[in-house]
């Protein structure tokens, strides 16, 4: 076969008459937002929003001073009655000189009905490789009375629930 100048012009023009397959139509719609979606993101990104205000610099927080979650934030942990959503434990977790999250901080265990049990502070021991408790722990009768007051001894570092103090050393 032997091809001539006006057969290759010949051809788009009588493709270009007939429409598309909706499928065709589809990708190039698609390809279009894909374009149009990926090039909002590029190119300049100056806007023609004002500038925000500005803040003094005593009012800006460096990193040293932001509290950090699970050092001057606790992370809590709770634990539930089997079955139930009543609660069993709950502890307040902080990363230790050791960078492993412990249980450091307040502590309450509570009854099967729900009534707390005991409260304390808990602290992690490097020694030990375990969180003992720490000075005073109040015991709980079932019906919330008061059962018993302990010293445990040591030196607690938190004396109430959600105090922002971290671990000595972090």
């Amino acid at each position: 076969m032997v091809r001539t100048a006006t057969s290759a012009l010949f051809y788009p023009v009588v493709a270009m008459n007939n429409p598309p397959p909706a499928i065709v139509r589809f990708k190039r719609l698609a390809f279009g937002a894909l374009v149009l979606t990926v090039a909002s993101g590029c190119g300049d990104t100056a806007t023609t929003s004002p500038a925000p205000p500005s803040t003094p610099p005593e009012a800006t927080k460096t990193a040293s001073t932001e509290l950090r979650r699970g050092y001057e934030i606790p992370i809590p942990m709770n634990e539930f009655w089997d079955g139930t959503k009543t609660l069993k434990y709950t502890y307040e977790m902080r990363f230790d000189t050791d960078g492993k999250i412990h249980r450091n901080g307040w502590g309450r265990a509570y009854y099967a009905n729900g009534v707390i049990e005991r409260e304390g502070a808990y602290r992690y021991d490097h020694d030990l490789e375990m969180s003992e408790r720490m000075g005073t722990w109040t015991y709980y009768e079932a019906d919330g009375s008061v059962k018993r007051v302990e010293e445990r001894g040591g030196t607690p570092i938190w004396t109430g629930p959600d105090q922002q103090t971290p671990p000595p050393g972090t």
